[in-house]
């Protein structure tokens, strides 16, 4: 099961830990993830930038207390208090139980996948952005950073996961992304994430998940290569501020496997409350509007229209 993008930097919200109210609980999966798009840290060096995000230490913990068993740091809000608020954030969650990924102190740590398992399959899961506010958030073999995906497709950096993906994929019975990528609020994905996504399905990801629009965007069903996959092109926003409108708009992604067949897509329907938490939705309209916007029909670079996936 997977949430999208995940702070916790407002100080008047309940002690309750915000991922419990979820149904279903990501941490009744095999495997959980999130992406959390701040920092976990008192580190002082603020980056010049619109928003800076710094959450409190409870973050972690309340993260591992749910179940969640990995966290994508490949964002543009990672760095937003320099190379320590990055450190202490992969720190804070290791020691809270949290694998993190797509960030790390070089880039053989940045790009260097999750691998675990999950109902007795072996699982790689790989984090990267292609949206990076300064080209030194880049993590190098000498410096600290995010694992980059590359800003157009294709490029060094893409050609440097699609390559970790196929390697993975040769020791792994799944391998899944979590990338950040897309424009903030537009409701389809950007030609940029659909050349991204088929390479990367093609590389040999089972699953593209994708965060940053901070609202829902189509989750497609594919198969390449004779194996059935999926894009999630965004899920918005899942424990943030108090949103309206379509970016208070999310839910929980679940994908099924038999054996590492994906063989079923779920996506629970949820609404932020007023603490800015994902809670399931009240009303068969609420329902209906999301489901919506997650079967939303797009238009591919080529002006086609594609149709997304048969989700439960």
């Amino acid at each position: 099961m997977v949430g999208g993008d995940t702070i916790l930097t407002r100080t008047n919200v309940p002690v309750e830990n915000p991922f419990l109210q979820q149904v279903p609980k990501l941490g009744d999966a095999d495997l959980a993830m999130v992406n959390v798009e701040t920092v976990i840290s008192a580190a002082t060096d603020k980056q010049v930038k619109e928003f800076n995000f710094r959450s409190a230490p409870r973050l972690a913990t309340d993260i591992a207390a749910a179940g969640i068993d990995i966290a994508s740091l490949a964002n543009n809000h990672s760095l937003d208090f320099g190379d320590q608020g990055l450190l202490d954030t992969i720190d804070a969650l290791r020691d809270a139980g949290v694998k993190p990924v797509g960030a790390g102190k070089n880039l053989a740590a940045a790009i260097l996948p999750i691998s675990t398992t999950a109902g007795g399959m072996s699982v790689a899961v790989f984090g990267a952005s292609q949206v990076i506010p300064d080209p030194k958030w880049v993590a190098t073999d000498k410096r600290v950073g995010v694992a980059s995906a590359g800003k157009q497709v294709i490029d060094d950096a893409t050609r440097r996961l699609l390559g970790s993906v196929q390697q993975a994929k040769a020791t792994h019975d799944v391998v899944v992304v979590f990338i950040h990528w897309g424009k903030e609020r537009q409701v389809c994905p950007t030609p940029v994430q659909i050349e991204a996504g088929r390479l990367l399905r093609e590389a040999g990801a089972v699953a593209v998940i994708g965060a940053h629009p901070h609202v829902l965007q189509p989750i497609v069903a594919d198969q390449v290569g004779g194996t059935d996959g999926m894009i999630a092109y965004s899920l918005g926003n899942f424990i943030w501020d108090p949103r309206s409108g379509i970016t208070g708009d999310t839910g929980v992604l679940e994908l099924i496997f038999r054996g590492p067949k994906l063989s079923e897509i779920a996506f629970h329907p949820h609404r932020l409350d007023a603490n800015g938490w994902a809670e399931p939705v009240a009303t068969d309209a609420d329902r209906s509007r999301i489901m919506g916007q997650v079967q939303r029909e797009c238009a591919d670079a080529d002006g086609r229209t594609w149709t997304p996936a048969a989700i439960n």
